[in-house]
């Protein structure tokens, strides 16, 4: 009898000590700089705290909840966070909602490429800059709002968003990078806001603001060719 509980409590033990080495292989929570960050399992939501910027990551360099990345559906970000990192999002595929916060001034390269299931962002009003293919290959993104006191868009960064049907260049955008729009097959038009100072829209082609340079022709358009 005693040999047979010694068993049972051998085996319990096991099973307590796999289960604790599983959570600290997939840790639900800890920090990322000068940030926190929590993931409800539950509700497959991703929680960003904290006051300041948040780390660039890398294939090197992976962010912390990347056993998580996955799963994650929902993320909300808050008040205090400053900038998300480079890569930070990347290949979060089941990704279907983003909540930034007021504080929010910028978003990193690749920071949600190929985040496939993304419908739609809509960036506050603090933010600057978008990096380069910030927003590349997001499948199903339809609607992205920018801010008026956006200025600058970078390379790529909304490459191969092909649900994409609609943009406007805010007023203060000064800088947009090659291609950013490029293959968004379902954009037939581009629309810059009044008073731009460096692009102009002309029959919904993106030019600069002296009409010399091609920037962006639609990929949605029906025409193959253009002449400025």
């Amino acid at each position: 009898m005693r040999k047979l509980i010694t068993t049972g409590l051998i085996a319990v033990l096991a099973i307590m000590m796999g289960a604790a080495s599983v959570q600290a292989q997939n840790p639900t929570s800890g920090t990322a700089g000068p940030l926190t960050w929590k993931y409800d399992t539950d509700m497959r939501i991703l929680t960003i705290s904290g006051k300041g910027e948040m780390p660039n990551y890398d294939g090197e360099h992976p962010v912390p909840w990347q056993e998580h990345s996955q799963d994650i559906q929902k993320l909300v970000v808050k008040e205090g966070v400053t900038c998300i990192g480079n890569e930070s999002f990347r290949d979060t595929r089941n990704l279907v909602s983003v909540t930034f916060p007021k504080s929010l001034t910028r978003i990193g390269d690749e920071a949600f490429a190929s985040c496939l299931n993304l419908p739609m962002v809509t960036l506050p009003a603090g933010v600057t800059s978008i990096g380069d293919y910030a927003f590349s290959y997001c499948g199903n993104l339809a609607l992205a709002t920018l801010p008026a006191g956006l200025q600058v868009i970078g390379k790529g960064a909304f490459d191969q968003c092909k649900k994409l049907s609609s943009v406007v260049i805010p007023a203060g955008v000064i800088s947009i990078g090659d291609g950013a729009f490029a293959g968004c097959s379902s954009l037939p038009t581009i629309t810059v806001a009044d008073g731009n100072t460096k692009y102009v829209a002309v029959d919904g082609v993106l030019l600069n603001k002296e009409k010399t340079q091609l920037v962006q022709y639609p990929a949605g358009r029906a025409a193959t060719s253009y002449v400025i």
